[in-house]
């Protein structure tokens, strides 16, 4: 179906990759990130994608993998250059991450990280990417991979306290995160660890002690069925936007007290005005559940990535990236609640709130995201004549 206000083929950018989530989920940790690509290419997954890039140092290294190397399969090149930058900078583990051409190539990453393991004598996984996945992708496998290699079963802390999982700046940037920390403190909850910003791999490593961890992003999904799983810590799901921060804590107390998950499932309701959400699954199913409090209850929620299943209804759309599909969707909404890039593709009078996304629209909006929870959502909404 063709559109009047975009004739053309492609406007919209790509996702980050699940590459640059790798990076990223161990950007803070301590660990050398080795990502098998051409020279060059770490200026995608780290200097582009990564907002800490400027002003945070991290070893997230590119392989310079050369032709030949691809074509003669070269691995031993790949083992020899890891063990002698890790004897000379000293890292707390060895992250091995494919590129496109590596996974073309059919690299054994696990074989050689057994290999890099044995001649260090430092910890040392491979994580499956293949630099056509989204982040989530790639944050997801590093998040796990690193806590099965180091969280330790500590027993609870005496203190009421919470991980919050899923917290790369790809999904969660400031002010958000600091007012997210912040809320959680208003209700009783003392920080444990927020995987992963702000953080280290020693709190990593006491991961077990929280009494509940909250799942900001779907890239953590995963960390929470292992943690659940390992050490019997229940999780809730959602990020505290407007009025939903309240009804949020109140899961987050109940699943501390009965040991209980809260998924969080998105529901259409047939009472107010009609929203359509676009973005990655918790931040819109969140955000819906926000606007149903200022008379927007028909929500409908597109996410064009991994990790949907879980949180969208039968009436949302998940895993599609046609730009007629995403067009489609939003033209008969009464608001647009995505990052502002999607105004490309949205009708023109139909009132947007912004909703900027780190892993979609780079640093384009950082310097204009504000955080809406709380206050923020009403005065945002306030800027749009929606309350």
């Amino acid at each position: 179906m063709a559109h009047l206000w975009n004739d053309s083929a492609s406007l919209l950018p790509t996702y980050a990759s699940d590459t640059s989530g790798v990076a990223s989920a161990l950007y803070e940790l301590g660990g050398m990130t080795v990502i098998h690509d051409a020279s060059g290419c770490n200026s995608t997954y780290s200097t582009f994608d990564e907002p800490r890039w400027y002003d945070q140092e991290s070893l997230v290294v590119i392989s310079a993998l050369t032709e030949m190397d691809a074509v003669l399969g070269n691995e031993e090149k790949l083992v020899t250059d890891c063990v002698e930058q890790a004897r000379w900078l000293s890292p707390a583990f060895v992250a091995l991450a494919n590129s496109p051409l590596a996974m073309l190539m059919g690299c054994d990453m696990e074989a050689l990280a057994r290999e890099i393991e044995a001649r260090l004598a430092i910890p040392c996984f491979a994580l499956h990417t293949n630099g056509i996945a989204s982040y989530l992708s790639g944050v997801s496998q590093a998040f796990v991979a690193v806590s099965k290699r180091f969280t330790k079963d500590f027993p609870k802390s005496s203190e009421k306290s919470l991980n919050l999982l899923g917290a790369t700046p790809l999904d969660i940037g400031e002010p958000e995160l600091t007012a997210i920390l912040a809320w959680a403190e208003s209700f009783g909850f003392r920080l444990n660890a927020c995987v992963a910003q702000k953080t280290s791999l020693a709190a990593i490593a006491h991961l077990a002690e929280a009494h509940v961890n909250l799942v900001l992003s779907s890239s953590a999904l995963a960390l929470a069925d292992y943690l659940q799983e390992r050490f019997g810590t229940p999780y809730v799901v959602g990020r505290p936007f407007g009025f939903f921060a309240e009804e949020l804590a109140s899961f987050l107390l109940q699943a501390a007290e009965t040991g209980q998950s809260r998924p969080l499932q998105h529901t259409k309701t047939s009472q107010g005005q009609r929203v359509a959400l676009v973005g990655e699954s918790v931040a819109i199913a969140s955000m819906a559940q926000a606007l149903v409090h200022f008379g927007f209850g028909q929500s409908r929620l597109f996410c064009p990535l991994e990790g949907w299943e879980e949180v969208l209804g039968e009436e949302d759309l998940g895993g599609e990236e046609n730009e007629d599909a995403v067009q489609d969707f939003l033209a008969a909404a009464d608001l647009i609640v995505a990052d502002p890039l999607y105004k490309l593709v949205s009708p023109p009078k139909t009132p947007f709130l912004a909703l900027p996304h780190t892993a979609f629209s780079g640093r384009t909006y950082l310097a204009a995201n504000q955080s809406l929870l709380g206050q923020g959502l009403y005065d945002e909404l306030c800027k749009e004549h929606l309350c």
